[in-house]
């Protein structure tokens, strides 16, 4: 059962990522890097997660369905909904440009950075120390040079 979709319980605490689902596959499969990841859930994700919580679920249940209920269609998604509002976005000049869904990724590494540990954002991001310092800390970072 691939937790990274499937809540224990609607009280999550943390999801447990073993498989993916890719969205061109029918199965599920190992992760690319073929490790698990306990990934914690603060109040406000699991406020989120509660709120899309429908009357009657399962365990089995996919926690971000599709429009009709089955696996989350990513293309569908970035398709009707993200594409537009992102350009509506920039033409409206609260972006500069058109962002993909997976800086989303890049951002919440960046933050994660600001907030935790480098061990821990490299866990849970699943990327090496390495590739951490080298394409994400000190992107976002300004410096203050204290008074001696």
């Amino acid at each position: 059962m691939n937790r990274s979709l499937y809540p224990p319980n609607w009280d999550v605490i943390a999801f447990l990522i073993q498989e993916a689902f890719p969205v061109d596959i029918k199965e599920p499969q190992a992760t690319k890097n073929y490790q698990s990841t306990r990934f914690p859930c603060n109040a406000r994700l699991q406020k989120l997660l509660r709120s899309t919580r429908p009357e009657c679920w399962s365990r089995n249940d996919f926690v971000f369905r599709g429009v009709k209920g089955g696996r989350f269609d990513y293309h569908n998604f970035q398709t009707r909904h993200w594409k537009p509002l992102i350009e509506q976005l920039v033409i409206n000049g609260k972006i500069a440009f058109y962002l993909s869904q997976y800086h989303c990724r890049h951002t919440w590494i960046t933050e994660a950075l600001n907030h935790l540990s480098p061990q821990d954002v490299s866990y849970l991001a699943r990327v090496s120390i390495n590739v951490l310092y080298k394409h994400y800390a000190g992107r976002s970072r300004r410096i203050l040079i204290p008074e001696f």
